[in-house]
């Protein structure tokens, strides 16, 4: 099995503390200028794997934040 497989079946089994790591997702961690990432899914090793998901985390959290737009001033400008 390839790392992208195994990470899947990590996240189907707790979605809450792992994250799926294939082409596009370490595209878009690129894209999102997160340092220290491997450019392609075969080179993470277990190390670099749970730092991904921490990192997972930390936009999932980011994410859930509650996003304030005062509307009347959008409106006007």
């Amino acid at each position: 099995m390839g790392t992208a497989t195994i990470s899947e079946l990590f996240t189907y089994v707790n979605p809450r503390e792992y994250a799926t790591f294939y082409k596009n997702i370490i595209l878009g961690y690129n894209y999102l200028d997160i340092p220290n990432m491997p450019k392609y899914n075969s080179q993470y090793n277990s190390k670099e794997y749970a730092g991904g998901c921490a990192i997972a985390k930390e936009i999932a959290a980011q994410l859930k934040k509650p996003v304030t737009v005062n509307v009347s001033k959008s409106l006007h400008d």
